[in-house]
């Protein structure tokens, strides 16, 4: 049996190009070097503290900050979930009530659940030609606190997983209005604001919190984020305290130095280097358009880096395309839905490998037929919440039939991984539309997490109010 780190090393040494996160895509050549075990070390004498820093570490933060944009930015060692989690915790205590979009992170619903917080949801639209989520309309922020005025705030995801990208300005001006705060989850657009072809980042928007996974659009290591924070609203001192429990006593100093790398590549090279990837990107997009059965997914609202080409008007499914590519053109994308797949791109990209992804692209949509007919649309499975989810993870729960289970509650998360956005939540009404948006991933070949298969039979954990 292979240890880890030998399978690693055999994957590395094949010709796999990775359209997925992180986003250094392993390139050794921008990079210039590894990070080894010999630099791995703890808080010795001269290396600060990120818990109270005060030296090393206390200035590469403020540097962070300074490139970012932001007043204050603090490390995030085990990803943006600890940044989430410090944020929902800083501006919501036991009992209160956010705002919260519904296709936000998992994270952000475990978040509820760990610190007993309760919820009005904010569905997005969803694009009825692509099946996509759309942003959270600045309208919907303003009627959803007019009707619940107890709100603590909002806590907004912003770009999604495939690249669609919410008015941040406008949303944070109208909670600022009434003095609330609003949390971004902006894990997937660390690289905005350092192009202009990119949308403003969210801490030049007005934003409260920042969240950023620098790992997945920019060269850092898995793992790696950064937390910022702006303006007055927010108990900045509350949110860092938090940091300090809910991240590691002993972070690694392998992650802080990637980060730091990110951040001096950034400031000395991000100038240069944003300019080739945004040009080579833009031609990669130029060429994409002209597929005639595939179709590339774009327009206002939707941010360059994410390429999203869209199964809808074919025979094929976006599990079926991720998997040609895998086989064909050793090619590994990020994620797939039913009917699209996402190809994530960095500045760590380079023009042989987005020439590789359009040729693949190219000679699969010359083989496709034309489409069999429509495609079920179910619009936009909206769910009724019940209970909270602190409330219904206390509650006598049972496993039911799936194709039973309309009107009941469901008692657990069912969701898609990756993108980690819950098809439902506890104490959320199971419609008939849900089960029927499950049972059609489940047959385009997703992994629907958080169901159980019982000798041919799918169930679904329910609240037992026998």
């Amino acid at each position: 049996m292979k240890t880890i780190r030998e399978c690693l090393q055999s994957y590395t040494s094949t010709d796999f190009y990775p359209f997925h996160m992180p986003g250094h895509k392993r390139n050794l050549r921008m990079l210039g070097s590894e990070l080894p075990y010999s630099l791995d070390i703890t808080e010795i004498d001269g290396f600060d503290d990120l818990h109270h820093a005060s030296g090393l570490l206390k200035e590469a933060q403020e540097r962070a900050g300074a490139v970012f944009g932001a007043e204050e930015s603090h490390f995030l060692v085990n990803g943006s979930t600890g940044g989430i989690l410090s944020a929902i915790k800083g501006i919501a205590d036991l009992g209160d009530t956010i705002l919260v979009a519904r296709n936000c992170h998992k994270s952000v619903y475990n978040g509820l659940e760990m610190f007993g917080i309760k919820a009005v949801f904010l569905y997005p639209r969803i694009d009825q030609e692509t099946g996509i989520c759309q942003g959270i309309s600045p309208a919907a922020v303003g009627e959803a606190l007019n009707a619940h005025p107890e709100c603590k705030g909002l806590v907004i995801t912003s770009p999604t997983y495939e690249g669609v990208v919410s008015q941040v300005r406008e949303i944070a001006d109208i909670l600022h209005q009434r003095q609330l705060p609003l949390i971004v989850d902006e894990a997937h657009g660390a690289h905005f604001g350092f192009h202009k072809d990119f949308p403003a980042s969210s801490n030049a928007s007005g934003a409260d919190i920042v969240i950023h996974s620098l790992h997945k659009t920019l060269p850092a290591l898995t793992g790696t984020g950064l937390l910022h924070m702006n303006g007055e609203i927010v108990d900045k001192k509350k949110v860092a305290r938090m940091l300090t429990k809910l991240q590691t006593s002993s972070p690694s100093y392998l992650l802080m130095a990637s980060i730091d790398e990110c951040v001096s590549f950034l400031q000395e090279r991000g100038p240069e280097e944003f300019a080739r990837y945004t040009r080579e990107l833009q031609e990669l997009r130029s060429e994409l358009r002209q597929l005639k059965r595939l179709k590339l997914v774009e327009g206002p609202g939707y941010e360059l880096s994410k390429i999203v080409i869209s199964t809808r008007e074919t025979s094929l499914t976006g599990t079926q395309l991720m998997a040609y590519l895998r086989r064909e053109h050793h090619l590994e994308l990020e994620m797939a839905s039913g009917d699209y797949v996402v190809a994530m791109t960095s500045v760590c990209d380079c023009k042989e490998g987005f020439l590789r992804l359009l040729k693949g692209l190219l000679q699969m949509d010359e083989r496709l037929s034309e489409k069999s007919g429509e495609r079920e649309n179910f619009g936009t499975p909206v769910t009724r919440v019940k209970y909270s989810i602190s409330e219904t993870v206390k509650k006598k729960r049972k496993n039911v039939i799936i194709e039973e289970a309309a009107g009941m509650i469901a008692a657990e998360y069912i969701y898609l991984y990756p993108p980690g956005v819950p098809l439902l939540i506890p104490g959320e009404e199971i419609t008939q539309t849900m089960i029927q948006v499950i049972l059609k991933y489940r047959a385009d070949g997703l992994e629907v997490q958080g169901l159980t298969d019982t000798r041919g039979d799918l169930r679904i954990e329910v609240i037992d109010f026998g």
